[in-house]
């Protein structure tokens, strides 16, 4: 009987040695999982600093984008009439833009004169990286062989690019010739013959002015496309639309036939894309001042490329767009929010509104981020964001950034 028990005794000590074993083995495997490599906190963590990454590079790439269109207006100033001058109460002068895109950076505040950028003023948002100062957590733009580069400095010792371009120092020679282009403009070879109108994008090549209407817009001293608000037939795109593409790019110059005030920028989106079954679109001209319901009834619609950073009126912009989830940041420029994202109940994520005289802000955010997983947050540096934010309807899942 002591046999027995002696070997009772001897398994349950062995068999309590495996248990710790395992359980050292298991604590091992689960620590490894969270700390290693490879692990869960690890991975949490490089996604944490790669959205930071991922928001700098976009929002440095729409800045330079925007540098680049400036410049662009800036040298086709000549080419405009003095009737369109006058009209948009404009002197010549009023077009000088800084030639470096540093400087240019700097007149905005997006960035110190030292290259540090400020990435709450660039992206309507403070982030978890890129406060600090100096070497020490931050995103700084520099020049290396004619070329802009943005680092993020972690400390003086780490740095890891992020963005590039391999675009000239501002001199102005890599910039498209405005008036060779100009001069040598035809129409878009697939367009009919009878349709004299002349329509460029912003690269300068010519656009299918079949897809599109057109009217002279003396209001804004550029040219529409579309008709103004009230129903379907007011579309400015009447091409195809497929995969949820329009077919082409939008015009962003237009020469209107017989008319003697040469190419003029477009001005005006009013109702463009009005119930179209579109799901993205192409970049919108930075000329654009107004997009009274460019997108209204556009259901399908999931993406936004830009908004364009002198656009004034966005009454109606995006109401409706019951598939919209995210939109680009509202800029200073906007001084009209009538019901602008009213009807977007699937908006989610941030949602930025930076502008500085907005005064129509009726439901603005009425019946929007209302389904299940929409988390929307409005921040900004409008200074009646709070007057917006209580535009919502009670249902709606929307907080207020503090």
């Amino acid at each position: 009987m002591k046999g027995n028990l002696k070997t009772a005794k001897g398994i349950t000590l062995i068999a309590l040695v495996i248990t710790i074993i395992v359980l050292l083995i298991l604590a091992g495997v689960s620590i490894a999982m969270l700390t290693g490599q490879n692990g869960i906190l690890t991975q949490a963590n490089n996604a944490k600093i790669e959205q930071s990454h991922g928001t700098i590079r976009d929002s440095i790439s729409l800045a330079y984008n925007e540098w680049q269109i400036e410049l662009n207006t800036a040298s086709t100033t000549k080419l405009a009439s003095t009737e369109v001058v006058q009209i948009q109460g404009k002197e010549e002068h009023s077009f000088a833009v800084e030639t470096d895109f540093l400087a240019w950076l700097v007149s905005k505040g997006y960035a110190s004169s030292d290259g540090v950028i400020n990435v709450e003023a660039l992206t309507g948002a403070k982030q978890s990286l890129g406060n600090g100062s100096g070497t020490d957590d931050v995103y700084k733009l520099e020049q290396e062989n004619g070329s802009y580069i943005v680092k993020y400095y972690a400390s003086a010792t780490e740095v890891e690019e992020i963005w590039n371009t391999s675009a000239s120092s501002g001199t102005g020679s890599s910039e498209p010739d405005w008036d060779e282009i100009f001069e040598n403009a035809t129409k878009h070879p697939d367009q009919s013959e009878t349709n004299e109108i002349i329509g460029l994008d912003s690269d300068g090549n010519p656009v299918n002015m079949d897809n599109w209407k057109t009217f002279e817009d003396t209001i804004y001293g550029g040219v529409g496309l579309g008709t103004g608000y009230g129903s379907n037939l007011s579309r400015g795109y009447v091409g195809t639309v497929n995969a949820g593409k329009i077919d082409g790019e939008i015009p962003a110059y237009v020469k209107l036939a017989g008319s003697d005030k040469g190419f003029l920028p477009v001005t005006c989106m009013d109702s463009t894309f009005e119930s179209l079954d579109i799901t993205e679109c192409p970049k919108i001209p930075d000329s654009v001042v107004s997009m009274d319901s460019t997108f209204d009834y556009c259901e399908k619609l999931e993406t936004v490329t830009n908004i364009p950073s002198n656009v004034k009126n966005m009454d109606h912009t995006f109401s409706d767009c019951i598939a919209l989830k995210q939109v680009p940041a509202i800029p200073d420029s906007v001084t009209s929010m009538w019901g602008t994202f009213e009807g977007c109940n699937s908006l989610t994520g941030n949602l930025v509104i930076n502008a500085q005289n907005v005064n129509n802000i009726n439901h603005c955010l009425r019946f929007v981020a209302q389904n299940e997983g929409c988390n929307l947050v409005l921040s900004g540096s409008c200074p009646r964001l709070e007057e917006i934010f209580n535009t919502k309807s009670s249902d709606s899942n929307i907080t207020l950034a503090q």
